[in-house]
């Protein structure tokens, strides 16, 4: 399936909505759209991509945006999901956030407290550098993250957020003790 662009209207919405962008909502490309889109790239991607063009690069992070707010997530920033292969091997978002991690995400952050994000989104060749990943992870689709939170200093606590993220919605897999985990806790979502 070929991939969906966002509109530029909709493109103007999310760049408002982050404050990037102050004209009016519409479909015209103007000098103020392009503006914006230069502030966003600027903002989210390397270097290469800094310019004012739109990129599908600008679109996955865009998405992810108006993500974050559609899951009303009030303590994570989009940075914190970025892929951790440093964008040595991709623009940092290669996949677009799901809705119900990010609800789920909140939900252990307000059971549990601070929440640091260990490993979010990986692209495909991060992911295969990774000892003991899958082909197929979750992580390339935005649909797991690996998450760190006081309580995971022991079996015991890792084992009170395994128990806590079974009882969310839309729940997936959760596991630590792998030898690459450290004190970490994947979850994932369906």
């Amino acid at each position: 399936m070929a991939y969906l662009w966002l509109t530029t209207k909709a493109r103007k919405q999310i760049m408002k909505d982050n404050g990037f962008y102050q004209g009016a909502v519409d479909s015209l490309k103007d000098e103020k759209y392009l503006d914006a889109v230069e502030k966003v790239n600027k903002k989210y991607l390397p270097v290469r991509y800094q310019k004012r063009v739109y990129y599908k690069e600008t679109d996955i992070v865009l998405r992810n945006l108006r993500r974050l707010k559609e899951a009303d997530v009030k303590n994570f920033k989009l940075e914190e999901f970025k892929c951790g292969c440093g964008r040595k091997y991709c623009s940092g978002y290669p996949a677009v956030l799901d809705k119900q991690l990010l609800i789920n995400l909140e939900s252990i952050r307000k059971t549990f407290g601070p929440v640091q994000i260990t490993c979010g989104m990986r692209c495909a060749k991060y992911n295969s550098s990774l000892k003991g990943s899958i082909p197929n992870s979750k992580h390339l689709k935005g649909k797991a993250i690996d998450l760190y939170v006081g309580v995971c200093d022991t079996v015991t606590g890792r084992d009170r957020v395994k128990k806590e993220w079974k009882r969310l919605p839309k729940y997936g897999y959760t596991y630590s003790d792998t030898p690459n985990m450290g004190k970490a806790v994947h979850c994932d979502v369906k």
